[in-house]
């Protein structure tokens, strides 16, 4: 039973193992003081030390809770979420150094092999004689294979206080106290400081190797400002005047060419409405000539009567051509009355505008 459900897990086995294994111990640590029965004659609530007692039960009490979560979620397969939990127990009770194996399993399980064998070191030297002879051969073995898969990685710089991130994970300012740790792979390397040009560098690394990372930041120079020089103040006491010229006298002509293009076309216009006016109004006469006497003129009326069929197109004909004689008058003479009066008003001659121009004043120096 217990072989299936180990199998079950799978790589999670030796996870949740080693979990249970310390389950016990850590758990015991974390337990809040104030849970725990205390004898006769302890330090009471009306003791000098009493206000800080309670901060710390509470923070242990939120560890121990954290831790407990970090094991279910580790056993559940949640590792991303366990990790945080076991962290954050950590953070709250930083003495229990026991916390820090079951990081480094979560980390190892997780792929994060440079995590889990700085969490496997820390494990081995915050316990130091506290860890038993059996579980220190275990996390040294664990150590002894993850530096086949780890690599290190030393950033040079002559800039102090630059912002180091691997991996956009940040992992210290310039200069760094020892190489970093990093898993292996194509890493991205960012160094960053304010008024600098940040450097980004993308390696590749295998095991165990040891690459140094030269970073050159290049200081954002402000553009410079410009040098404003004030004109050096007059020596002299005497300060001349000159008299300002005579006003200069520009001619300013306003031409009414347009206008008087305009009265011109409109006279050409005219003159030919008045030429067809006057063909129209001989032909119409001369037609009415030749039909007139071939209509009689009833008595006491004015307009003669064509009977015949030839007689009365020949009269209706003069008369369309009277009329449009009449219309030719009309509209040629309008035109050449408006071409006349554009012409008359658009007058060649300018006229003369004077312009001042500023007077100057001279100083002369002593």
């Amino acid at each position: 039973m217990s072989r299936s459900i180990a199998d079950k897990r799978g790589v999670f086995g030796r996870s949740v193992v080693a979990s249970s294994v310390l389950l016990a111990v850590t758990a015991s640590v974390l337990v809040p003081a104030s849970s725990q029965a205390q004898p006769r004659g302890a330090v009471g609530a009306g003791s000098a030390s009493a206000p800080a007692k309670p901060a710390t039960d509470e923070k242990k009490k939120e560890a121990g809770e954290r831790f407990k979560r970090g094991v279910k979620l580790q056993e559940e397969g949640s590792l991303d979420a366990a990790v945080i939990e076991f962290e954050r127990a950590y953070e709250l009770s930083p003495s229990t150094y026991q916390v820090l194996y079951n990081i480094a399993v979560v980390y190892r399980d997780k792929g994060d092999r440079a995590s889990a064998l700085r969490s496997f070191e820390r494990f081995l030297a915050e316990g130091k004689e506290g860890v038993d002879a059996k579980r220190r051969k275990d996390v040294e073995g664990e150590i002894a294979k993850l530096r086949d898969v780890v690599a290190t990685v030393t950033i040079k710089t002559p800039v102090a206080g630059a912002d180091v991130s691997i991996d956009d994970l940040p992992v210290g300012k310039t200069p760094l106290a020892q190489p970093v740790l990093v898993n292996v792979g194509r890493r991205k390397i960012e160094v960053t400081k304010e008024g600098y040009r940040s450097d980004v560098q993308f390696v590749t690394l295998a095991g165990r190797d040891n690459r140094a990372i030269e970073v050159n930041l290049r200081e954002i120079k402000p553009d410079a400002a410009p040098v404003v020089t004030a004109a050096p103040l007059p020596t002299a006491s005497t300060v001349a005047t000159t008299a300002p010229p005579p006003p200069a006298t520009t001619r300013v002509t306003t031409e009414g060419s347009g206008y008087r293009g305009l009265g011109i076309g409109l006279g050409i216009v005219g003159l030919v409405g008045i030429g067809v006016g006057a063909g129209l109004g001989l032909s119409a006469k001369s037609k009415w000539d030749d039909v007139k006497d071939l209509c009689t003129k009833p008595a006491g009326g004015e307009n003669r009567i064509c009977t015949s069929t030839g007689n009365q197109d020949k009269a209706s004909s003069a008369q369309t051509r009277a009329n449009f004689a009449t219309l030719g008058f009309g509209l040629g003479g309008a035109a050449l009355l408006a071409g006349v009066i554009l012409i008359a008003t658009s007058g060649s001659s300018g006229d003369d505008k004077a312009a001042v121009a500023p007077g100057k004043i001279r100083v002369s120096p002593a």
